[in-house]
């Protein structure tokens, strides 16, 4: 949420709150009861959104780096034994693989290197017994082969969780306006008669109207009802 949104959920919270404290005032007026309840949906809503919005990235974060690591690390021993091997039996069999730059993988697009690991994986497969001359294990493949799909996999996890952070803002902004609508068009204009019949009431629905700063200090009073006009 944005510090303005955030500033006009407070604002909204304030009124909800008074309305619960004075709830005997307006208990016997059906209409201000109602767009009460209205008023409180759209908090809640906004609430919920704010928590889709806010969901933690950095384990997240944390897992995906590790398993780029992990696969880095993966690609450089294995294609160290590759190369050994090819040497071993005089091969240019395995030009691609000798092609892959080691100190340029935690650089490349995250796709070319599930493509790099891709090819490394499947090229130890088909001689993973000689391999193991070179020190490169089966279960070193083997474990290639479970992480380079897991990092994939995260990858298209951030894509998703960002896609919903996105929505999550879009309905957060649809939510707050309607929340301005229904106090501006609704609740203002009902509570104003309490003016004149109960003041006390109405000077701390207009003082819940006010939009507080982060700092605590009043912003611009645009939010705040005006008086029925003559």
């Amino acid at each position: 949420m944005t510090n303005k949104e955030t500033n006009e959920l407070m604002m909204m919270e304030s009124v909800d709150a008074l309305l619960i404290k004075r709830m005997e005032i307006i208990m016997g007026k059906q209409s201000i009861v109602s767009a009460h309840q209205q008023l409180k949906q759209v908090i809640t809503d906004v609430r919920s959104l704010r928590q889709t919005q806010s969901k933690s990235t950095i384990q997240e974060s944390v897992n995906k780096s590790q398993l780029s690591e992990q696969v880095i690390n993966g690609i450089k021993k294995i294609r160290t034994g590759i190369l050994a091997h090819a040497a071993s039996i005089d091969s240019s069999d395995f030009a691609i693989i000798e092609n892959i730059k080691p100190a340029t993988l935690d650089r490349i697009r995250k796709s070319k290197l599930v493509d790099i690991s891709r090819l490394v994986y499947e090229t130890a497969l088909t001689i993973a017994p000689a391999l193991e001359e070179w020190d490169v294990t089966q279960a070193d493949i083997d474990d290639l082969g479970t992480k380079y799909p897991a990092y994939n996999k995260s990858i298209s996890d951030a894509r998703t969780q960002q896609s919903e952070v996105s929505t999550a803002s879009d309905n957060i902004h649809e939510r707050i306006l309607d929340g301005k609508i229904l106090l501006k068009d609704k609740l203002d204009r009902m509570i104003a008669p309490f003016e004149t019949s109960n003041p006390n009431f109405y000077k701390e629905y207009q003082s819940a109207r006010q939009v507080l700063d982060l700092g605590g200090s009043h912003s611009s009073t645009t939010d705040t009802p005006n008086a029925p006009q003559a």
